[in-house]
């Protein structure tokens, strides 16, 4: 969901099993307050820089149009699951990244909200 067509795609959701956020360092150089309360990864760090790597891979050929990257099966579906709650939340709000808001010099709340987001959901 984005508010600009041509922003489409670019900000895709990746659910990587077993890794956390130190996976992306060399578990060598966390820091001690990450090594305390980060998860911990289930998978090892070569898994998870392998993983991760091939993830950015096919993004950035995604970006660039290199060639066609297919997501596996699921992978959508998990990555769907993840993020829906986020996104409805933020709908809910009247997020100014979802739909800019209505302001207006004439009338405060108009009664015509079709290219913005009027009030806030949470109060209906």
């Amino acid at each position: 969901m984005n508010i600009v067509p041509s922003q489409a795609g670019k900000f895709p959701v990746k659910i990587l099993e077993g890794v956390s956020h130190g996976s992306f360092m060399d578990e060598d150089l966390l820091p001690s307050l990450v090594m305390k309360r980060d998860l911990k990864p289930s998978v090892s760090q070569e898994e998870a820089h392998k993983a991760i790597s091939s993830a950015m891979v096919g993004f950035i050929s995604q970006v660039r149009k290199d060639g066609q990257v297919e997501a596996s099966i699921g992978e959508e579906d998990a990555a769907k699951k993840y993020i829906d709650p986020i996104v409805e939340g933020m709908i809910m709000e009247g997020s100014y990244n979802i739909r800019v808001p209505c302001y207006n010099i004439s009338t405060i709340n108009p009664d015509w909200p079709t290219q913005c987001e009027r009030g806030n959901k949470w109060v209906d």
